[in-house]
């Protein structure tokens, strides 16, 4: 099974990133942030929108039902 996820910062797609069940997926992802689109003086809204999610059921890892989509260590904003 395949997954897509989607990110956007305040509402500006920053970019997608394909995800592959089963797959080696551990990597370092980056997005580059068109100029100004960092607010300065209110919060910032970081939202990922996850096409396909599966569970862990369903990938026959355990009896988790859950739909999950991605996992993080960090994510850093410069």
């Amino acid at each position: 099974p395949e997954s897509k996820s989607e990110l956007r910062l305040n509402g500006t797609k920053l970019g997608s990133v394909e995800i592959h069940y089963g797959k080696q997926n551990p990597r370092e992802i980056r997005f580059d942030l068109p100029k100004g689109i960092l607010k300065q003086d209110s919060l910032n809204l970081l939202e990922f929108f996850i096409e396909n999610p599966t569970s862990p059921q369903a990938l026959g890892l355990n009896n988790d039902v859950r739909q999950l989509g991605l996992q993080f260590k960090s994510i850093m904003l410069n």
